[in-house]
């Protein structure tokens, strides 16, 4: 199926749609993107649409960085996005019917824009498969609940006594309580993961109050275990908002006395196994890549 009868199909099935957003993270994983009315959908599925190249390379602030080229002196030209395969899904919170797609870029030779992050995990990537290796790839994500998303300092959710609205003394790690009020957030985000064909898997309260854990089946494709954890990211904070609560992926903060993990776990067949517990900083392809690179110079 070409990616213009996907949508076609997908137009069929949700024939109310208004809105499409197209998400591109840059190098610190930040999603930035594009809305597009539906109606210039097929022009996204058929030949693409410009998009500016500086995009993958912008600081975490969203700013270009001093000495590089792109974004500044070099007018910061377009290339050419399209849709990645089989990425398309609804957006269950936005008001209007939408949905969302990831994008990847060619260059003006038409060739795989060399600064995008997928494109360079790709590269890495066919370095195992020329050997016949096959990397299999599973990230866990861990997260704060913020209780007063309209705050001005950042103040992670105190799970209660059980029967009580009195907030709970230590972080009460593996508590099931804790779980058990946040159930209607946990069911929305699993619908969400589903709808959007995220793996999410098992979710636990961590080490910290106001801390969770969830994480990502283990799949043989490295761009679409890399894909996933950037949604679920999204599928996090958004699913939060929607019960008055913030997220953040944020590292240590010495008040909360919890640092915040992202694990990656990472089998390659034919070679030993490594597990990879890295301090957090926002999910960037990169830390894939360099990992799978690691294991190349094994």
């Amino acid at each position: 199926m070409t990616s213009l009868d996907q949508l076609n199909h997908f137009l069929e099935s949700n024939p109310d749609l208004e809105i499409l957003e197209l998400l591109v993270p840059d190098m610190n994983g930040i999603i930035r993107g594009k809305r597009l009315d539906v109606s210039e959908a097929k022009s996204l599925f058929s030949k693409g649409i410009n998009f500016p190249a500086a995009t993958h390379l912008l600081d975490s602030s969203g700013n270009v960085i001093d000495g590089i080229v792109l974004g500044t002196d070099d007018g910061d030209p377009d290339v050419t996005a399209k849709p990645v395969a089989n990425s398309l899904s609804p957006i269950p919170w936005l008001d209007k019917p939408a949905a969302q797609v990831m994008i990847t870029m060619l260059d003006e030779n038409a060739e795989p824009y060399a600064n995008e992050s997928r494109n360079i995990l790709r590269n890495v990537i066919k370095k195992f498969e020329a050997e016949g290796l096959r990397a299999t790839v599973a990230v866990e994500l861990e997260f704060y609940l913020i209780q007063d998303k309209d705050a001005l300092s950042i103040n992670p959710r105190h799970g209660p006594v059980p029967g009580t609205i009195l907030q709970d003394e230590g972080p009460q790690v593996y508590s099931m309580e804790d779980l058990r009020e946040l159930d209607p957030f946990f069911n929305q985000l699993k619908e969400t993961c589903k709808a959007q064909n995220i793996p999410m898997g098992t979710t636990i309260s961590e080490f910290s109050r106001g801390q969770f854990e969830t994480n990502l089946h283990h799949i043989d494709d490295p761009l679409l275990a890399a894909d996933h954890a950037i949604l679920l990211r999204r599928a996090v904070r958004e699913t939060a908002k929607s019960f008055d609560m913030g997220a953040t992926f944020m590292a240590l903060n010495p008040l909360w006395r919890q640092q915040v993990l992202e694990c990656i776990f990472t089998s390659v067949s034919k070679m030993k196994l490594a597990i990879s517990c890295l301090n957090w900083t926002p999910i960037k392809t990169q830390v894939l890549i360099k990992m799978l690179s690691m294991l190349w110079e094994v």
